[in-house]
């Protein structure tokens, strides 16, 4: 604690009296030392060319370029590649043929039976009684004959 205040005393009656845009009294004291402590003892600088500098390359040559460019991409560029041809395979032998030709065989089945029972719907009623009295007659023989002669 003595120190810190010590060192705030010692500022304090250094800088009182310079005025801001005044260079440093401290610099011409120093000479090159006030270089060497105003950069920090370049500990940056240092740290600057060991660390970073060699992070950065290993970042963008190794793990940029190979790892994600050509491992990773590559990769998932052979699985669309697959999946594109496990694609085509479904679609073209069995979607194509058996999904759309069933849908549209029962499409074409039911328009060929809708044109072939066309004629029966004529809209007059009397001919609608007759169909129906016809039908019961003919499903009323064909229960007598399996009551009767079938047991």
């Amino acid at each position: 604690m003595i120190v810190s205040i010590g060192g705030l005393g010692l500022g304090w009656i250094v800088y009182k009296q310079i005025g801001a845009g005044v260079p440093d009294p401290m610099q011409q004291l120093l000479g090159p030392v006030y270089k060497v402590l105003k950069n920090k003892y370049y500990v940056d600088e240092f740290y600057n060319k060991v660390f970073v500098q060699p992070a950065q390359w290993f970042a963008e040559t190794f793990t940029y370029l190979w790892i994600d460019r050509k491992v990773i991409d590559g990769f998932l560029h052979w699985i669309a590649y697959v999946a594109g041809i496990i694609g085509n395979a479904f679609r073209n032998y069995i979607d194509k043929p058996i999904v759309n030709g069933f849908g549209d065989w029962v499409a074409e089945t039911t328009k060929k039976l809708g044109s072939a029972l066309r004629p029966i719907q004529s809209g007059r009623i009397q001919q609608y009684m007759i169909l129906a009295l016809v039908s019961i007659a003919a499903f009323t023989a064909l229960f007598y004959y399996l009551l009767v002669y079938v047991r």
